[in-house]
């Protein structure tokens, strides 16, 4: 398996990468993971959790920051193999409802009243199917 990846341009914020899968006898000993890195100095700015085994639809998400000095992203969707015999991978994953939105941010005055700003999503339509067997 190769990465899978998206460029994104997300200003600076709070930020939540949400969606759903499910995995069908996903044989990987890493498992597969979302991971968003900062394309100016590849820094991880998220990692979700491994994606293996057997599991039926089920919601994810993953809260992360993007600082003012990173001005562009890149979603992956990966295997984090430390060597190469890390890399096999068996079994069916199945994405879906994928969409990163920004956070509430509260934002309060002198007189202690909260005024809370809402940022709109991005969604990334896509519903995908990994499959990989032995013949």
């Amino acid at each position: 398996f190769s990465n899978l990846q998206q460029i994104l341009v997300l200003p600076a914020g709070h930020w939540q990468l949400n969606y759903r899968a499910r995995a069908n006898y996903l044989d990987s000993t890493r498992g597969l993971i979302w991971r968003i890195t900062c394309l100016n100095d590849n820094k991880i700015l998220a990692e979700s959790q491994p994606m293996r085994s057997k599991f039926d639809w089920q919601a994810f998400s993953v809260d992360f920051d993007v600082p003012e000095s990173c001005t562009g992203q890149q979603l992956q969707l990966m295997i984090p193999a430390r060597i190469p015999a890390e890399t096999q991978i068996r079994g069916e994953l199945w994405l879906d409802d994928l969409k990163i939105q920004a956070q509430a941010v509260k934002l309060w005055n002198k007189s202690h009243c909260s005024l809370t700003i809402f940022s709109p999503e991005i969604n990334i339509n896509m519903l995908i199917l990994l499959s990989s067997y032995d013949s």
